[in-house]
């Protein structure tokens, strides 16, 4: 094997292979901590125009902006996931809550009844 001289110390060459330079999207921390509305979509297997009208609704994950792209934290989204669980046998809204029906205006009997 042949060496190189570096820095007052023998390194041994690496052997000559291509290799790959790192996508920038992928590494650091942004991506550790983040994910794109392209990516959540493919997780969920649903399209993002989805996640684009669920953020108009002002319904899923909670959204930053950056610019013009939108990212989601991961831990809000497993957040939000998990929010959205549900016992078996229960039935859930998931439009959140419901406002309260008007009561309806007491009939001429149902006043009689109550003495007005």
């Amino acid at each position: 094997m042949k060496s190189t001289k570096t820095r007052s110390c023998l390194v041994p060459s690496a052997p000559e292979t291509a290799v790959e330079p790192p996508v920038p999207s992928s590494s650091g921390i942004f991506a550790a901590a983040y994910i794109t509305r392209e990516e959540l979509a493919r997780d969920l297997h649903r399209d993002p125009r989805t996640l684009a009208r669920w953020e108009k609704q002002g319904w899923g994950p909670p959204v930053t902006r950056v610019g013009k792209m939108r990212v989601y934290r991961r831990a809000a989204v497993e957040t939000w996931l998990r929010n959205l669980e549900q016992q078996p046998g229960t039935r859930r809204s998931n439009r959140g809550l419901r406002l309260p029906m008007k009561r309806a205006r007491a009939t001429q009997h149902e006043q009689q009844a109550a003495g007005r």
